[in-house]
Parts: structure tokens; C-alpha cells; sequence
């Protein structure tokens, strides 16, 4: 019997980076982790911008279609720089 409180938990995960894209000079890269309300999340790295605030933007607007599912959107810097 499958009861409401015994939902199995597995994290799955995808990927939505293209590799093969390279930075422009003056830009910075960044990469973003989605998470989603069944605790799956989902990386997109190479994100070229000039600041947190505009890779923040094109993240959100890449995952603007699932929004009602999503749960975080974190972005982190490849230098480790805020």
C-alpha cells in the first residue's frame, strides 16, 4: 500500500550547459543551480555576464517557463568573486 507520507526521495538532476561556447573578454562566467519543488535541481553553466545581477536575469529567464515549480535559483561565480 503507497501512502501519502511514504513518497520516495531521489534527487535528479540535469544539465543544460553548452560547452562549446566560450567567454568574451570583459564578461565574467557564472553558473546557476535550479532546484524544483520535487527536489530535483539543474546546472546551467556558462552564463556571461558582466555581474551577478545580469546572470541572475538570464537564468531566471531561461527557467521562466517552469517558475511555478521552482523552488531556488543560486548563482555562484567560477572565480569565487561576488
Amino acid at each position: 500500500m503507497i501512502q501519502s507520507n511514504n513518497r520516495i526521495n531521489k534527487k535528479c538532476s540535469a544539465n543544460l550547459t553548452d560547452y562549446s561556447r566560450v567567454c568574451p573578454e570583459g564578461l565574467r562566467n557564472f553558473y546557476v543551480y535550479a532546484t524544483f519543488t520535487d527536489n530535483s535541481f539543474c546546472l546551467l553553466d556558462n552564463i556571461f555576464a558582466a555581474n551577478r545581477a545580469e546572470a541572475f536575469k538570464q537564468a531566471f529567464s531561461r527557467f521562466s517557463d517552469c517558475f511555478q515549480y521552482l523552488t531556488e535559483l543560486s548563482v555562484y561565480s567560477e572565480d569565487g568573486e561576488d
